[in-house]
């Protein structure tokens, strides 16, 4: 009799602290890193720009298509740098400037993007000085 109470005891504690813990665990598993908020910025970021980039389902906009890439370049997508460098080699969009678009072919390059290795042997040098774009604007030196 008196294990019986015991285990009932156990079951009625159990019962009330598995979903509080559980509770305690998914709060803090969703307040995170913020990486997948950051990883989920981007992807919605990316897929905004392609769309505007090829005039899928929107008004194709290069102007808007760049500001998104940049966006989520700066976030550090080697996609969307990739994307950027393929858009200034080629004046797709946006006035074609070969030193930008190595800019960015040399970012995702940097992160392992074979395409954009590739790329930089038809643009030339880097320009020096970080793309406005890429700026940090919560900096007030613009690094």
């Amino acid at each position: 009799m008196a294990t019986d109470r015991l285990f009932s005891r156990r079951a009625r504690v159990g019962r009330v602290l598995c979903p509080l813990l559980l509770g305690v665990w998914v709060v803090g598993a969703a307040a995170g890193t913020g990486e997948g908020d950051v990883a989920e910025r981007i992807r919605a970021l990316r897929a905004e720009a392609k769309a505007h980039e090829h005039g899928e389902g929107v008004a194709r906009d290069g102007d808007k298509a760049a500001k998104l890439y940049c966006e989520a370049a700066r976030l550090g997508d080697a996609e969307s740098q990739y994307s950027l460098g393929w858009m200034y080699a080629n004046g797709r969009g946006v006035p074609r400037h070969d030193p930008l678009a190595a800019y960015f072919f040399r970012l995702a390059a940097g992160q392992g993007n074979a395409h954009a290795e590739r790329m930089l042997r038809f643009v030339g040098e880097p320009m020096a000085e970080k793309p406005e774009c890429l700026k940090d604007p919560d900096d007030p030196d613009g690094k």
